[in-house]
This record gives C-alpha cells, sequence and structure tokens, in this order.
C-alpha cells in the first residue's frame, strides 16, 4: 500500500470553495496548513494571487475540521520561528479548533531542513511535544546548478520521468525528522504526479503541496504559479480513489501510525 497526503498551504479560501468539495466527493481527506494572520488580516497578503488575496474565514476553518481535515501551522505570520508558532497555535484555538491527535507545522518557503531544524527554536517544538511534526520541501535556490538546470527544463517539457527525478528524494521511506514533499505548480501535469505515484515501492508515502486550486473563470488563473487547476485536482482524486493500492491520509494520520517508520 503506498500513502498519499494532500497538503494545502495558507488556508486560502479556495480551498474551501473549490478543493474541498473535490475532496469530499472521492472520500478522500487533506491537510490545511494555516497562516492564522492570513485569516485575521488578509490585506496583508497581497502576494497571494492566485488565490485572489482571500483568505478562508474562521468559520469555515472549523467547518472544515469538522469534515474531517487536519488543520496544522503555517506559521501566524508565515515565519520559521518558535515564537510564530506558538501565536499561530494560539490563536487557532482560540477559533474553537481542537488538537485531540497532535498538531504539526509545514514551514513557510520551505526552509526548514535537517540542517538548520534547530534555528530560531522551532525543532524545540517538537522535542517538546508541542508539535507534532515538521514538513518542509526544496527550495531550488539552495539544490545547485543541476537540480535549477532540471527544473527549468521540467517546466518547458513537462516531463513525467524528469518530474519524478526531481522528486524521488520526497518520497518518504523511512522515519524523518522533516518530512518533505513536492510542490504542485500550475505546470505540473496529472501524468507527471501519476507516474511518480507509480513508481513508488510499496509501504512508502508522498505527500503533495498545494496552494490554490482555480477554475479557469476565477479572478487569480494564472496570475502566477502557485495554483492548480480544478479540472486537474478532480481527475487527481478520482484516479486517487479508484486505486486499490493507495491510501489517502491526514499528515498527523501518517505520523500517528508507528508502523509507517
Amino acid at each position: 500500500m503506498k500513502t498519499i497526503i494532500l497538503s494545502f498551504d495558507d488556508a486560502r479560501r479556495d480551498f474551501y470553495t473549490r478543493a474541498l468539495p473535490i475532496i469530499k466527493k472521492y472520500n478522500l481527506t487533506a491537510t490545511l496548513n494555516v497562516i492564522s494572520d492570513f485569516i485575521l488580516n488578509p490585506s496583508n497578503y497581497c502576494c497571494f494571487s492566485s488565490g485572489n488575496n482571500e483568505a478562508i474565514t474562521s468559520e469555515e476553518l472549523k467547518l472544515c475540521q469538522d469534515m474531517g481535515i487536519e488543520i496544522a501551522c503555517h506559521g501566524h505570520s508565515h515565519l520559521n520561528t518558535n515564537s510564530d508558532i506558538l501565536q499561530n497555535i494560539t490563536i487557532l484555538k482560540t477559533m474553537g479548533l481542537t488538537f485531540e491527535k497532535g498538531i504539526g507545522f509545514a514551514s513557510p518557503n520551505s526552509e526548514l531542513t535537517d540542517d538548520n531544524k534547530c534555528e530560531n527554536g522551532v525543532w524545540e517544538l517538537v522535542t517538546k511535544g508541542i508539535l507534532s511534526y515538521c514538513r518542509s520541501g526544496i527550495q531550488i535556490r539552495r539544490e545547485g546548478l543541476l537540480y535549477t538546470f532540471i527544473t527549468l527544463l521540467d517546466y518547458l517539457v513537462h516531463s513525467p520521468r524528469l518530474w519524478y527525478w526531481l522528486n524521488s528524494r520526497n518520497v518518504i521511506d523511512k522515519r524523518m525528522n522533516v518530512l518533505p514533499s513536492a510542490t504542485i505548480h500550475s505546470y505540473t501535469t496529472l501524468q507527471q504526479i501519476q507516474y511518480t505515484i507509480n513508481r513508488m515501492p510499496d509501504n512508502t508515502a508522498l505527500i503533495l503541496m498545494f496552494h490554490s486550486i482555480c477554475t479557469p473563470n476565477d479572478i487569480g488563473f494564472s496570475k502566477d504559479k502557485w495554483y492548480w487547476s480544478s479540472i486537474r485536482f478532480e481527475k487527481l482524486c478520482q484516479w486517487l480513489a479508484q486505486s486499490e493500492n493507495i491510501s489517502c491520509v491526514t499528515t498527523i494520520e501518517y505520523v500517528n501510525k508507528p508502523y509507517n517508520y
């Protein structure tokens, strides 16, 4: 059995209006990584243009949790610091959210790595049991010229083999301090994701990191690279739901299952 985790960053409102109906239609689940200040002050985040700079509301966030969606931290102000994460957790709780299974953290801009995890007191929150896990991803600017070149080539040709090469290191096959993830951009194809999942060995996992899910009629469609087409997303969810050897879970569910390690 292979495990796939649908992970959404920022808490953009299109998660509630676009992604969630598709996820529930196919009886899947997901993790929503929340910037609490984005919900309180969305005008401060004009950079989320593909999501039309709209945040989910606290009421909608609570409804998401009631429907089985995992709510996790993404920093109160989108920062990788101990204090920002603690503020994030406090505000989420004041919104009426509960965390009996634990609470995780998705590193803003994928800055957190095993090499720097002890900076800014972030890993201390894990060792103290305040955080259950940390999720990050690959940053192109720290990967070297070869990786940068292959990434550019992937942008141009959309090769499933190239995407697999770029993301094979993100497949989780053992206990890892900082969980990796594969970023889904506007130009990522369904075939690339399917090829990579099909190449994964059994008893491994892959976190797919999304930001916005948009239809062609949405204002934010094509504004930047941080969105994925709702048509592609529905085809992905349908394929995941129909695949007998794929389990779709939340990040906290995966982390809490001891046999995954």
